[in-house]
């Protein structure tokens, strides 16, 4: 899954590493780059539908919720 455009702090990146791992960061090109999620770690199906839009925003919330925050 590739979410961008995305600057992420270094607590961030830390998070990113320790939650999701094989996730990449593209910084030149704003870019984060996650494997994408499936039923299963090992011969799992890979989520479509609203199961990766729920996963989508559970990865988002969990990423950067704190910056919403700060904003208010």
């Amino acid at each position: 899954m590739r979410f961008g455009p995305v600057s992420l702090r270094e607590s961030q990146q830390l998070r990113l590493n320790r939650l999701y791992p094989r996730s990449q960061v593209k910084a030149a090109a704003e870019q984060v780059l996650v494997p994408r999620p499936s039923t299963g770690r090992i011969g799992g199906k890979p989520l479509i539908g609203r199961e990766l839009l729920g996963w989508c925003t559970e990865f988002l919330t969990t990423m950067f919720d704190d910056l919403a925050g700060a904003k208010k």
